[in-house]
């Protein structure tokens, strides 16, 4: 009797089993799908092409698992509910996200393949030795937070040595050059930066003030780490007289704005955005009849934040390779800049492939 019942439980749990199995497979492939993920901040895996070389190198099978893996229904939640877990459990980390005092978030970016950092900076080396460019690579937050932790050093390894120090040496003192629950620079880290940028591009640093236009911003990390409660940042913007007056022009979707900032952005989840209304292909920035030197500006998310103070000293071209396809080295002979600057985080290099773009064609 008690077998018969044991055995009817083991029946209905794999019933169960097929059940969710058909529910989550018929979701992942049939429910409509987003490009992007507002929650997580990121574009999500397309599905993966079937080709015999796919299957043969295995890179077939990768790609359908990230695919999977961004599009199984209820996603934010099971992330959320895995959070939550670990935490009950004592650990101190989830989904590659350090969890510190004060609500501050860290996420790891370990990486067991560096082949296509070491294939991006190689590009971009001869593109700058060419073309006179300077080359930024700015750090991650775990470099600056937990060194220790960098299980691939060849990535920290690589970054602007002075402005790690510089960065290292600010949260060493109390100073977190980084958002709480972002992975971008906040106001004091982009401050950092600018100031060497300042040694390296031959301007002064202006004098500017903080402006704290919200209290309530929760970056793409915190999304990724899955809490449920947790600190939030200040978002900080770093004024100057005049910068209401600067022209922006972007040419992958046709916006033009009369302000250096998105105001209309503060309210939407992703309110890094407020720099320039977010990431875009090609940018030009200026400020009619001041005849100011030109810069082109080969960047990733990481400028978005700096760009607005940067532009007190320049007329900037701003070109992300991430969306814009044109040939780098082509824009920059035609373009006759009086500066060329290269600034990328770490992780961008580590997992984008960018190389192209600053190849000749």
């Amino acid at each position: 009797m008690l077998r018969k019942k044991e055995t009817k439980i083991d029946l209905c749990f794999l019933i169960a089993c097929i059940l969710l199995a058909i529910f989550l497979g018929f979701g992942i492939f049939f429910l409509p799908k987003k490009n992007f993920s507002e929650q997580e901040n990121r574009m999500l895996s397309s599905p993966p092409e079937l080709s015999l070389g796919a299957l043969l190198d295995g890179s077939f099978f990768d790609t359908l698992s990230s695919f999977c893996s961004d599009h199984i229904p209820m996603r934010n939640t099971m992330i959320s509910a895995k959070a939550a877990c670990e935490l009950c459990l004592g650990k101190r980390q989830n989904n590659g996200v350090i969890f510190s005092s004060n609500g501050v978030l860290t996420d790891r970016l370990e990486y067991d393949d560096t082949s296509m950092l070491t294939k991006n900076i190689s590009a971009i080396q001869s593109f700058s030795e060419k073309n006179g460019a300077k080359l930024i690579i700015v750090p991650r937050s775990v470099d600056v937070r937990f060194p220790e932790l960098d299980r691939s050093a060849r990535v920290s390894q690589v970054c602007e040595p002075t402005l790690l120090g510089n960065l290292r040496a600010l949260y060493q003192t109390g100073t977190d050059p980084y958002y709480k629950t972002d992975h971008h620079l906040n106001a004091s880290g982009i401050l950092a930066l600018y100031e060497l940028l300042g040694e390296e591009l031959g301007y002064t640093p202006t004098n500017v003030e903080r402006q704290i236009v919200s209290s309530s911003f929760l970056g793409s990390v915190y999304s990724k780490a899955g809490l449920l409660n947790t600190t939030k940042d200040e978002l900080v913007l770093l004024r100057y007289e005049g910068d209401e007056n600067v022209r922006v022009r972007c040419f992958d979707d046709g916006c033009e704005q009369s302000s250096l900032y998105a105001w209309d952005r503060l309210n939407v989840k992703d309110k890094y955005t407020v720099f320039l209304g977010g990431n875009h292909g090609l940018m030009e920035i200026s400020k009619a009849g001041t005849g100011k030197p030109r810069v082109l500006l080969i960047k990733d998310s990481f400028a978005n934040a700096l760009i607005p103070i940067l532009a007190e000293h320049f007329d900037i071209t701003a070109v992300d390779p991430r969306y814009c396809k044109d040939d780098l080295s082509t824009l920059a002979e035609k373009g006759k800049f009086d500066r060329i600057l290269v600034l990328c985080g770490a992780d961008t290099l580590a997992t984008t492939n960018i190389a192209k773009s600053f190849a000749a064609n």
